[in-house]
């Protein structure tokens, strides 16, 4: 009888705790993903495009320089130069 009192109880208890913790709000969310896109246009530039493989050369402003990237594409971002038109100097370069 005493035995049979006990698992009576321990029964009780185990699926009285379950109940509290079952009503136990999480604080663990799944992270949202968030972009921030920004754009400037400025004045100036050229214009070239291309077929394949990829080309694009233009520029609506020049104060901003910079990679951005996205898949398996990337944009490198920077000044004109004349000098650059002028000459081709090419340096080891690894992009990931």
């Amino acid at each position: 009888m005493k035995r049979k009192t006990i698992l009576i109880t321990v029964a009780i208890a185990m699926i009285v705790a379950a109940l509290a913790l079952g009503n136990v709000p999480t604080s663990a969310k799944p992270a949202d993903t968030y972009t921030i896109d920004w754009y400037t246009i400025n004045g100036g530039g050229t214009m070239s495009t291309s077929g394949s493989p990829y080309t694009l050369s233009g520029t609506i402003g020049q104060s901003e320089a910079g990679a951005i990237s996205g898949g398996n594409y990337k944009l490198s971002g920077g000044f004109w130069s004349v000098i650059d038109s002028l000459s081709k100097l090419f340096l080891p370069l690894i992009l990931r």
